[in-house]
């Protein structure tokens, strides 16, 4: 049985849960942009007392500077971000890494559009594919001389398994721990696939990006207890929702404080305390935003603590999914999901079954 740990990202000094953070997510453009915010990214691991940092290379500021028009170079001296300019290479990736220490850290990747067409989908994966190439191999070699303690993550940018053995092929010889893949814009079925594919590449430590819902998380428990020695997944759920008003319930949900028919003196967190919502509503902005923030986090980490228990088996989840009155749908998607992997589980039982000869 494997681990499976939420990371806590979008965090900073001013804007973090109470209590001990134990996940945190950074990225290189913010977090390590220059010494001023590695001090401070060093001041946020030591206030929240983190016992697994990951230090994400900023893909997603790369895709975003990308769709906003920002010019990007390619400059291993120059800083990070300049005028209207961001300029990041593996090299800033490395040194950041040096400096933050953290526990894994992710190879510089350009990552892909979401794009619904084959043929476009085509296109952009090879227009990103050799700057994934050359950036896991140069990012790996620096890791390799510089911080070869630090545990290294491949990102995989690709639409189909197809693109996957294209890239794994590529970069074979590299040497990393794992791999990570965004999720925001793919189905239930198709992380299951790209899961299992890894599983099958014999590849053993999995993070996966993007806004955790209750579908992903049962699906990343049941590969964790089953399949992987480590899954990992990120958020920025907890801090985005508060600032919209929003508290996640325990399924995962975000519930707007407008919502009168939800009350949230039924939260037994220790932040709501079972606080009506009409005291709630009356709070000021900020220490409205500040209860969310903390609520959201909690909620979000016993969520997935109590989804991880139940994973052991099919009939258990089902079980969870009824108790915590999950919407049909989705705890068909869930369910699904779950017994197309469940096969291959049951598949190699029998093949490494003692009696099989």
């Amino acid at each position: 049985m494997g681990k499976l740990v939420y990371f806590c990202a979008g965090a900073y000094n001013q804007k973090l849960p109470s209590g001990k953070v134990k996940a945190l997510l950074l990225n290189v453009p913010r977090n390590g942009h220059n010494q001023g915010a590695i001090e401070r990214s060093r001041a946020l691991i030591k206030k929240c007392g983190a016992k697994f940092v990951i230090l994400d290379s900023g893909g997603y500021q790369l895709l975003k500077s990308s769709q906003n028009g920002r010019e990007i170079i390619y400059d291993e001296d120059g800083p990070i971000w300049s005028k209207n300019k961001i300029n990041l290479t593996p090299a800033h990736v490395i040194k950041a890494a040096l400096e933050i220490k953290p526990d894994i850290l992710m190879a510089l990747d350009f990552p892909i559009d979401k794009v619904q067409e084959k043929e476009k989908q085509e296109v952009e994966f090879r227009r990103k594919l050799g700057f994934n190439i050359e950036w896991a191999i140069r990012t790996a070699d620096l890791r390799k001389k510089y911080c070869p303690e630090i545990r290294l993550f491949i990102p995989v940018q690709c639409y189909t398994i197809e693109h996957l053995n294209i890239f794994l092929r590529v970069i074979e010889g590299v040497q990393y721990d794992g791999l990570s893949m965004p999720v925001r814009n793919m189905s239930l079925a198709d992380i299951a696939s790209f899961l299992l594919a890894f599983y099958r590449k014999g590849i053993r430590r999995v993070h996966l990006f993007g806004t955790l819902t209750i579908r992903t998380v049962a699906l990343c428990a049941f590969m964790a207890r089953n399949f992987f020695d480590w899954v990992s997944m990120d958020s920025t759920t907890w801090l985005v929702s508060a600032r919209y008003n929003d508290y996640i319930d325990d399924s995962l949900s975000s519930i707007s404080i407008k919502d009168g028919k939800r009350r949230m003196e039924k939260c037994f967190c220790p932040h709501c305390q079972g606080k009506p919502l009409s005291y709630i509503k009356r709070l000021s902005y900020e220490k409205r935003s500040i209860l969310l923030r903390n609520h959201n986090h909690w909620m979000t980490k016993k969520v997935v603590r109590d989804i991880f228990r139940a994973s052991k088996d099919l009939e258990t989840m089902q079980r969870f999914l009824e108790r915590r009155k999950v919407k049909s749908k989705t705890a068909e998607q869930i369910l699904e999901s779950l017994k197309m992997v469940n096969i291959h589980k049951i598949r190699r039982q029998i093949t490494y079954s003692p009696n099989s000869e």
